[in-house]
Formats: C-alpha cells, structure tokens, sequence
C-alpha cells in the first residue's frame, strides 16, 4: 500500500517477485496505490511475466486495505534513496505489524527503526534484487516463523507508536518547553 513513485521501491519488489516466482510459484502480491507510475510498473508486470502473480488494485478504501491485510502472509517496503528523496518511516511498516505481519524492508531512511531486524521483520541494502527475493523466499519457506515475528511486531508497534503515549509525550514536551520560556522570560 504505497503511491505508485520511485522512492517506494516498487520494481524492485516486481523483479525480486520474478526471481522467486520459478522456486515458490504460489506467491502472490497485491498493490494497493496509484501515481505517475503505474502505466511502467504494468508493462514491468508484463515484461516480468507476473501477470498471474501481481495484482495492481490501484487507490482503494479503507475497508478493502483492511481484507488485503487480514488475509495476507508477509508485507514488503522497498522504499530507495531517489536524488535525496527518502521515505521518513514508513507508516505502513506500522500498519502491517500492527496486523500482525511479517515484514521485509530495505535499509533506507528511517525504515530500520521502524521494525525489530531479525525479530519482527527482514532488512536488505537497497535496490538489491537478489536479497529482496532471498529475504521473501526464506519467509515464505519457513512459515512457522511468521506468528512469532507477527507477536513481536505487533508488541513492537503497540509499545512504540501508540496514539495515546504519543499524545501525552508531545504534551509533556510543550509543557518543559513552555517552562522553559516562562523562565527564560523572567
């Protein structure tokens, strides 16, 4: 679930899902989101042969997010560095651990602060294809690791990110800071 841009990664994804699709040719992949480049990652989907593997769903409600993340298995962010260009953190790594998934991610930005590496979620460097597939193929061959890195990623973002303490946190920042101010003024 991701606008259809550079940054996010998408090809790498579609090339890793090439890659894989010949050892575990059960895998499917849905993509919720649309932008600029949609018209290149369909033809990529062509090219690549993933037409029975990708679903492209384009921009889609809340409810049908909801159903794609209950039923799924894993969540992948590909996101890359684009001249400069860096994702902050990624909120749907939140949203999928949160529903207790798996995920893997590249090394960019703020994205490895926003899982568990190794825990509740897999990092790979960049546009590497090859990882981003090893990394896949080692989750999808090995579902049994998948309740447990779900556990903790939910634990994870349930201790980190909820709205609540997050709210509070702020507020008790705009409190030392206004002190502060107060005393600064005299």
């Amino acid at each position: 679930m991701a606008r259809l841009v550079e940054v996010k990664g998408h090809e790498y994804v579609l090339r890793a899902l090439a890659q894989l699709r010949a050892r575990c040719p059960e895998i499917r992949y849905d993509l919720v989101g649309d932008g600029p480049l949609r018209p290149k990652l369909e033809q990529l989907v062509i090219e690549l042969g993933l037409g029975e593997t990708v679903a492209l769903h384009g921009a889609r409600d809340g409810a049908f997010i909801k159903t794609l993340l209950a039923a799924a298995h894993l969540a992948v962010l590909a996101s890359v560095n684009v001249e400069g260009d860096q994702e902050g953190q990624g909120l749907f790594l939140q949203e999928a651990q949160a529903c207790g998934l798996p995920v893997v991610a590249t090394e960019h930005g703020a994205l490895p602060e926003g899982l568990l590496p190794g825990q509740s979620g897999l990092l790979v460097p960049e546009r590497d294809v090859a990882a981003l597939a090893q990394r896949l193929e080692y989750l999808v061959e090995h579902p049994e690791v998948w309740p447990e890195m779900g556990r903790r990623g939910r634990a994870f973002v349930e201790e980190h990110y909820d709205i609540s303490q997050l709210n509070a946190q702020l507020v008790e920042l705009y409190r030392r800071t206004r002190s502060v101010f107060d005393q600064a003024k005299g």
